[in-house]
């Protein structure tokens, strides 16, 4: 009865085909009169269907309408795998069997153990041959091995140590990483562009798990990077199976992102060292001269810009590095003087900055014009009275020693 109600479960899909194709085997087994070939599992990940061959040894031989039914079992005693063959046609010494195991009962398994097949060979009615049952221990050696830790599971692919520009507007950046989930046990993959302070400022999702190197890509807009501070981390957080019960994988990867005003600062950096001898100043490109020292400059800090615009005497003689966009330049303040809108930090706009005088050597200066925007080295001078039209108003003053040109505003 058994094996007429299962020649009808099976007849369709599995009566008397012969398969030409190599076995693949990674080793071959032997009970008796009857040995097995099993395959190599390498490309478990990859792989849908594994072939494994039947052999009659001696004078033992399989002839029209045996039945073979062919069971894999993990060590929990789990199927894994069915497989009923019915031969046709002249009697052979071998049939090669393919077989679809299910990959998420063996990812289950504990793979230290063996695999059990059990074969079963049921002569036909004809037959003078002995039926057989045989039960064979597949070593698992050739299966992946199970990954442990993040870089087991996905390898970035993309170097992100160069800096990548900063975005003028909302811009793709594309990614490579290579997934090595054999066994089936990433449910989501997190991609997150982080701050230094934690905040996401871009990220991406992949769903499912894969086997292969993919391409991703996020999206960074200048208006989320605007309030973030560098240095900057590209996250990666693997989310698994829910009935694995295990803790999500996180790593981060170094992202290098060039600041809004990089521009800015590699021109800043450039300029040459300013040397000072008592009252006299002077630049150098390569050191200061004998008798002179170099001078350095710095931003002001919040309290002293907030000094600046409301007390500037106060820090007369203090060394700044401050930005403006120039306002006036014209035969009203003279070429060695000119007014300026002034920032503590590069900006895309300056109207909003102080509203200040500088004063310098005209040769220099004179190679600004209005709307230049500007970095540049100075002491302050104090704070400068002069009549405008709705009266009278007092700004601070600099002495510029040196300044570069970084833009129109």
């Amino acid at each position: 009865m058994k094996r007429i109600l299962l020649t009808l479960l099976f007849l369709l899909s599995s009566i008397g085909i012969v398969i030409q194709s190599p076995a693949n085997a990674s080793g071959v087994l032997t009970q008796g009169e009857w040995s097995l070939a099993y395959p190599d599992f390498s490309k478990f990940a990859s792989d849908q269907e594994w072939i494994f061959e039947v052999r009659a040894n001696g004078t033992n031989e399989i002839g029209a309408g045996d039945y073979i039914d062919l069971n894999v079992y993990t060590s929990t005693n789990t199927r894994v795998g069915l497989k009923i063959y019915i031969h046709s046609g002249v009697s052979v010494k071998q049939v090669k069997i393919p077989l679809n195991l299910i990959k998420s009962e063996i990812a289950k398994a504990n793979l230290s153990q063996p695999l059990t097949v059990k074969l079963d060979i049921d002569r036909s009615f004809n037959s003078k041959l002995k039926d057989g049952s045989f039960t064979f221990s597949i070593p698992t050696s050739t299966l992946p091995v199970r990954p442990q830790i993040l870089s087991d599971y996905l390898k970035l692919n993309t170097d992100f140590t160069s800096p990548i520009e900063f975005p003028k507007e909302c811009t793709n950046v594309l990614f490579s990483y290579t997934m090595n989930d054999p066994y089936m046990e990433i449910d989501e993959v997190n991609f997150d562009i982080i701050d230094a302070s934690g905040k996401t400022v871009s990220s991406t999702y992949s769903y499912g798990y894969r086997s292969e190197t993919i391409q991703g890509k996020f999206y960074l807009c200048p208006y989320e990077l605007d309030e973030t501070k560098g240095p900057f981390n590209f996250q990666v957080e693997l989310l698994f199976e829910t009935h694995l019960n295990k803790t999500p994988l996180v790593s981060k990867f170094p992202f290098a992102l060039a600041g809004k005003y990089s521009a800015v600062d590699a021109l800043v950096a450039a300029m040459p060292t300013v040397c000072q001898k008592g009252s006299n100043y002077k630049t150098s490109k390569s050191g200061c001269p004998s008798g002179y020292k170099s001078v350095s400059f710095s931003p002001p800090t919040t309290v002293q810009w907030n000094t600046l615009t409301r007390s500037s005497s106060s820090l007369k003689g203090k060394k700044f590095l401050v930005y403006g966009c120039v306002a006036q330049f014209d035969s009203n303040t003279g070429g060695s003087k000119f007014r300026a809108y002034t920032l503590p930090l590069p900006a895309e706009r300056y109207y909003n900055g102080a509203n200040s005088l500088y004063t310098g050597s005209s040769k220099a200066l004179l190679k600004l014009s209005e709307d230049d925007a500007f970095a540049a080295k100075v002491t302050v001078s104090g704070a400068t009275t002069y009549t405008t039209l709705g009266g009278r108003t007092s700004v601070p003053s600099f002495s510029i020693k040196d300044f570069v040109k970084i833009g129109s505003c």
